[in-house]
């Protein structure tokens, strides 16, 4: 059994303590503050604190989805470098074949929308993709 926080909820924590306790004595306005750049960082690494900590929950997902959904496009497992340097030459022009004669564009805009909603999910969640 595992009686101790895990690492998102230790850096969730973190962040909301930066939040209430080290940013609210600091004052409300930054430039009111002692050290104004203090603020600002302490807001930063706050911040920085809620992407690990939804990196560490959503990230592992997010990855395995990426690689399935590359996998699938390009007919061939593979690790994701492996996989993202393939679709960057699958999406090389190379001669007179064009990129279409060579993959779908829908599928490709798919995939690729579908990896930016969910890296979005981790470091902003607040600026959603549509449809995903």
């Amino acid at each position: 059994m595992i009686d101790r926080p895990d690492a998102t909820t230790l850096l969730s924590a973190m962040a909301d303590a930066l939040i209430a306790d080290v940013a609210s004595a600091l004052g409300r306005d930054p430039s009111e503050a002692p050290d104004p750049t203090a603020h600002y960082t302490t807001r930063v690494v706050a911040n920085l604190c809620r992407i690990l900590a939804r990196e560490t929950e959503l990230g592992p997902a997010a990855s395995r989805a990426t690689i399935r959904d590359l996998e699938c496009l390009l007919g061939r497992p593979g690790s994701l470098p492996e996989l993202v340097a393939r679709l960057d030459d699958r999406l090389t022009v190379d001669g007179k074949r064009p990129v279409a004669d060579r993959l779908d564009r829908v599928e490709v805009f798919n995939v690729l929308k579908a990896d930016v909603a969910r890296r979005l999910a981790i470091a902003r969640p607040d600026y959603a993709v549509p449809g995903q």
